[in-house]
């Protein structure tokens, strides 16, 4: 800070000028530290606009994989063993029929493993109940594709965090079983825990200091 004063003046009250000095050093860091706010605000805007990008993509996959289901099995699996996404079928009790490449992979389990087993045993029990719950509306005719976040326990018991894309599946017209495909969800989870912390860390700047701190707008409003 350059302080410039008549040649006849003094620095009379260092007090003022020592605090004027320090708000000068808040409000530039604060702006700094705004800027990168707004940055990390930015990228996570673009991530959300390439994730829903991939989320319609992935809906328009989904449905050509139920085509292929139902036209050519082969074809089928051949599209699932290669996805990037653990896809998962289960009759409408709930019992695994089919896991892919993928899917055995993120779980942990071999696939002779996972095949008969009922799904309810790997996900947490307060999920449970809106499982049997779905079935049973899928089980009556419900087609709706849903897309939700959830959790499934891995073999080593692992909590793993997923997004789930869920389609019924349709066998001589009639309900036959559901189509479960997950995207692991834990790096944009990490992601989101490490803006709320730069978030937090901000507030707490702010929160602590020692000087007094308002923000006003270019008519002088608070």
């Amino acid at each position: 800070v350059v302080i410039v004063l008549p040649a006849s003046s003094t620095l009379c009250n260092r007090q003022l000028i020592e605090v004027f000095i320090a708000l000068a050093s808040v409000t530039l860091q604060n702006r700094n530290i705004q800027r990168r706010l707004d940055q990390a605000y930015k990228e996570v805007e673009l991530k959300v606009e390439k994730r829903t990008e991939q989320l319609t993509k992935e809906i328009e996959r989904h449905e050509k994989t139920l085509r292929l289901l139902e036209e050519n099995e082969e074809g089928y699996r051949l599209l699932a063993e290669t996805a990037t996404e653990m896809i998962v079928t289960v009759n409408l009790e709930g019992v695994i029929t089919y896991v892919n490449k993928k899917g055995v992979e993120l779980s942990g389990y071999k696939r002779q493993e996972a095949v008969g087993t009922d799904f309810s045993q790997i996900i947490p029990k307060e999920s449970v109940g809106a499982l049997k719950e779905l079935l049973a509306r899928r089980a009556e005719g419900f087609a709706e594709n849903l897309l939700y976040e959830t959790e499934f326990i891995s073999k080593n018991g692992a909590v793993v965090p997923v997004e789930v894309s869920s389609n019924l599946i349709v066998k001589d017209e009639k309900p036959y079983g559901v189509l479960i495909t997950a995207r692991d969800n834990r790096d944009r989870i990490e992601e989101q825990a490490r803006i709320k912390e730069s978030k937090e860390r901000y507030r707490g700047l702010i929160n602590t200091m020692q000087e007094g701190l308002a923000e006003v707008d270019e008519n002088w409003n608070i």
